[in-house]
């Protein structure tokens, strides 16, 4: 016997798709200003990615953009053309669903250049290389930051990069100070015994 969905569930789902046609799908404003770009220690880091987030958007508007073209002119054709085929159903909803998506796409573009129109006059380009150690500085110093108020373990990636950069890098220094401050302490409890480490009363 051939299914026959309940006739009440598709009129909620008749409503539903109603109701949700034009709500936004993608990400908000206060999203991309927080945790997308504003999760980056500077403002050469919020540059940075800015502009991987804007090319990424781009692509898949061109993408999206190729697709409707081609849907659009089968539509067309198939309006025009009484003897040319009716365009599917399932075509026909790929097509109200990529023209939903490249709205989205437009709108997150335009809070993402706006970010970057921001950042970018607050950076000087001509110092790059300061800038890449000053990004790459913070950013292991945020990562050290959140390790310790976790009481998490230090990653030995984590140690080997903050090792790798420049001498006067306070994220250098500080991981540095902590690692000789670890090993005062065990030193401190070889020497005591297992005793030393028993609370006092």
């Amino acid at each position: 016997m051939k299914y026959r969905p309940d006739s009440r569930v598709g009129e909620i789902v008749r409503e539903v798709q109603q109701s949700i046609e034009n709500e936004i799908y993608g990400h908000s404003r206060f999203q991309i200003e927080n945790f997308i770009i504003g999760s980056q220690p500077t403002d050469y880091g919020k540059y940075k990615q800015c502009i991987l987030e804007l090319r990424s958007r781009i692509k898949n508007r061109d993408i999206l953009i190729r697709e409707i073209d081609k849907l659009e002119t089968k539509k067309e054709k198939s309006d025009q053309d009484v003897a040319f085929t009716t365009l599917p159903a399932e075509e026909c909803r790929k097509l109200a669903e990529h023209k939903i998506a490249l709205e989205n796409i437009d709108r997150e573009l335009y809070i993402l250049s706006d970010i970057f129109n921001k950042v970018k006059i607050k950076i000087d380009l001509s110092r790059r290389d300061e800038l890449e150690i000053g990004y790459w500085n913070a950013k292991f110093e945020q990562e050290l930051m959140y390790s310790w108020m976790i009481g998490g373990s230090i990653t030995t990636n984590l140690v080997q990069s903050i090792l790798s950069l420049p001498e006067e890098c306070s994220a250098r220094t500080k991981l540095l100070g902590t690692l000789k401050k670890n090993k005062m302490d065990i030193d401190r409890i070889d020497q005591s015994g297992p005793d030393s480490l028993s609370l006092k009363e």
